[in-house]
């Protein structure tokens, strides 16, 4: 057999008695990963040294893990500069092998052009996912935000109260998902949690303003956390009275 992909094997066995049965065995993977989603999800297209992004995939069907590796289009990398690497369980390295489908990178501090690479691999070798193109910036020309947002809420403390949610937007050319992407996309994923870590509500909100309305929720404090397809996550913790 040559190629690769999900098949399904069918097997006739026959016992002593001369009875047959049929065995069936669906969603074999062979060969090489099969790649269906060739994206790569979460961080800006902009960013500034020193600043860290979380990227990440859709699982790959057949894979057994995800190379990472970076290339480098241009840099301008200043005496005994650190080039963007990889966060691992040790440190810090210029490639990354992982069974789980997220990368957290460190843009070091050398401005320039840069391509996240990543593949699916397996026993049977490798399959390109996807690359991601990425202009680091330096201390002083970068135009986005030097400083994390931070979630701006306004609430009624009170049980059934409305709470009203506004995240800043970095703007173009750093919110690449806003200027990019349709308005219909769902940016901001929305969870509160008690202090047990219990979740206690969710929802989802195509807007970076957005309210909350008649929580049922017991008197207490709980945290509410935002997090977008560009990987950032925000909490704010809020007070139920």
């Amino acid at each position: 057999m040559v190629g690769n992909g999900t098949i399904t094997l069918t097997a006739n066995v026959t016992n002593s008695c001369g009875q047959t049965a049929a065995i069936q065995k669906t969603g074999i993977q062979v060969g090489t990963p099969t790649i269906v989603n060739h994206t790569i999800y979460g961080g800006h297209n902009n960013v500034g040294v020193t600043t860290t992004s979380q990227l990440n995939v859709d699982y790959v069907s057949g894979a057994t893990g995800y190379y990472w590796f970076i290339t480098t289009l241009n840099s301008n990398c200043p005496n005994g500069g650190i080039a963007p690497r990889f966060q691992t369980g040790n440190g810090y390295s210029s490639t990354l092998t992982t069974t789980s489908k997220y990368a957290f990178v460190n843009w070091g501090n050398c401005p320039g052009n840069y391509i996240v690479n990543v593949r699916a691999i397996n026993d049977c070798g490798a399959s390109d996912i996807s690359n991601k193109s990425v202009k680091v910036y330096g201390y002083y020309d970068n135009p986005c935000p030097q400083e994390p947002s931070k979630l701006k809420v306004y609430q009624k403390p009170v049980k059934g109260g409305s709470i009203i949610v506004n995240k800043p937007d970095p703007g173009i050319p750093c919110n690449d998902f806003q200027r990019t992407e349709s308005k219909s996309i769902i940016l901001n994923n929305v969870k509160i949690y008690d202090f047990y870590g219990n979740t206690v509500y969710t929802n989802r909100f195509n807007t970076n303003k957005f309210s909350i309305n008649k929580l049922n929720l017991k008197t207490g404090s709980y945290i509410l956390e935002v997090s977008s397809l560009d990987g950032e996550i925000l909490r704010k913790l809020i007070i139920i009275e």
